[in-house]
C-alpha cells in the first residue's frame, strides 16, 4: 500500500477523533457534523475488558490490552506461534477510537488472511463494521464519508 494512502487513513481517523472528542457539532468540510463522543478509558482494565467483550461478540480469540511505554503510537500484534494477540497502548491512547482502530487490525488477523493490508480497504471496512457494532453509528457514517472524500477504497 502506497504510504499515501496510510496517511490519508490516519488523517480521517485523526480528524474523527477530534470531532468525537469535541463534544459538541463542529463544522468539518463545510459541514456541520455532530457524532457520538469518544470516551477515554480511566483504567487500563477498562480497555481490556472493553476488547474481550468484543472479541466475544464477535467470536474473535481474545487480545491482551497493555501500556506501551515511551512509544508514541499505539501497536497491534497478532499472536504468533499460539500466542495471545496483544494491543499496546501509547500513554495518550486510552481513547475508545485507538482501541477500536487497534481492534481492527485483531479482526482482520483473526481471518487469517496474510496478505490484507495493514491500513488497506479491508481494515476500513473492519474499522467502520467495528463502530456500528459497538453503537458509533454516525461515526462510522462520517469516517466512511471522511474516507470516500480522500479517495480511499473500502472492502
Amino acid at each position: 500500500m502506497a504510504d499515501r494512502e496510510r496517511e490519508a487513513t490516519y488523517l480521517a481517523e485523526d480528524r474523527m477523533a477530534r470531532v468525537a472528542r469535541n463534544g459538541a457539532p463542529m463544522v468539518v468540510g463545510g459541514r456541520l457534523v455532530s457524532v457520538e463522543p469518544d470516551v477515554k478509558f480511566t483504567a487500563l482494565s477498562e480497555a481490556g475488558l472493553f476488547c474481550t467483550l468484543t472479541c466475544l461478540e464477535l467470536g474473535l480469540p481474545p487480545v491482551d490490552v497493555r501500556l506501551r511505554r515511551g512509544e508514541s503510537t499505539s501497536h497491534y500484534s497478532p499472536g504468533h506461534g499460539g500466542g495471545t494477540a496483544e494491543i499496546a497502548l501509547a500513554s495518550w491512547g486510552a481513547w475508545r477510537s485507538v482501541v477500536l482502530h487497534e481492534l481492527a487490525h485483531h479482526v482482520l488477523a483473526s481471518r487469517g488472511d496474510s496478505e490484507v493490508e495493514a491500513h488497506g480497504s479491508e481494515f476500513r471496512r473492519a474499522h467502520l463494521d467495528l463502530l456500528v457494532h459497538v453503537g458509533l453509528a454516525r461515526q462510522a457514517q462520517e469516517l466512511e464519508r471522511m474516507f470516500t472524500e480522500a479517495g480511499l477504497r473500502l472492502a
